[in-house]
């Protein structure tokens, strides 16, 4: 998928309370409280649990995108495209723009 704009590509994940837990407790307490954000101050956990998501969602979309080129290349016995059918190069690397939290308040 190749997409300009945010409103291209939208996908909810409902965070648990034990998800948001085992985040605290495995990836905010170890790294996050002491990581500074670009101004200089410790993370809080909402920002922290932002970037942790989207590096991580980052990577993943990331390795399943190299594994599909691999699987593609092979099948075609070893052409690779440069571009995409829209004339727009090849990209090898997803990445993650903005996460935007909301949450049921009833």
């Amino acid at each position: 998928m190749n997409t300009i704009s945010a409103g291209d590509f939208t996908a909810e994940l409902d965070i648990t309370k034990e998800m948001y837990e085992d985040f605290l407790d495995n990836q905010y307490e170890p790294f996050g409280s002491r990581e500074k954000d670009q101004n200089g101050k410790i993370y809080s956990p909402a920002l922290y649990l932002k970037k942790y998501l989207s590096e991580e969602i980052s990577r993943i979309l990331t390795s399943q995108l190299k594994n599909r080129i691999e699987s593609d290349t092979v099948n075609n016995r070893g052409k690779k495209k440069k571009k995409m059918a829209n004339g727009l190069p090849k990209r090898d690397f997803i990445v993650v723009k903005d996460i935007v939290f909301a949450y049921n308040n009833y």
